[in-house]
């Protein structure tokens, strides 16, 4: 049985997933939990994703979050954590000189979607589409 963080998580991941995958990248999902990594997203760059739905977080414990991926990531690609509190919009958090955060809709140039009912999420690096 999944727990009440994976229920509440899991809608936002793919909502984060669906969302990508209308700006034309592939999305998949790691066959394991990179311990930081929930989505990658291929295109003329990998990113690597950390998504986190909570009631509140602390800038703290968001840039731990972002430390931690970013670790896992290296030199493999562009860590992202997208993360979204109740009544705020969604965030990404991404390094280029200094850790910098911006809307989800400005850095992906479209809003975070809700996932339409039935899309397919599989798991073990199989292309997350939603005609699957």
């Amino acid at each position: 049985m999944a727990t009440i963080k994976a229920k509440k998580g899991n809608p936002f991941e793919k909502d984060v997933a669906y969302s990508i995958m209308q700006t034309d990248r592939k999305v998949i999902r790691p066959d394991v939990n990179l311990a930081g990594v929930d989505l990658i997203a291929e295109g003329d760059k990998r990113l690597f994703i950390e998504c986190k739905r909570h009631k509140a977080f602390s800038w703290n414990k968001l840039l731990k979050y972002f430390i931690k991926t970013r670790e896992i990531v290296s030199d493999r690609g562009i860590p992202l954590l997208v993360f979204k509190s109740n009544q705020q919009p969604a965030l990404v958090m991404y390094e280029d000189k200094f850790i910098t955060v911006i809307s989800f809709k400005d850095y992906f140039g479209i809003d975070l979607l809700k996932h339409p009912k039935g899309l397919k999420y599989y798991e073990n690096q199989t292309i997350i589409t939603g005609n699957n």
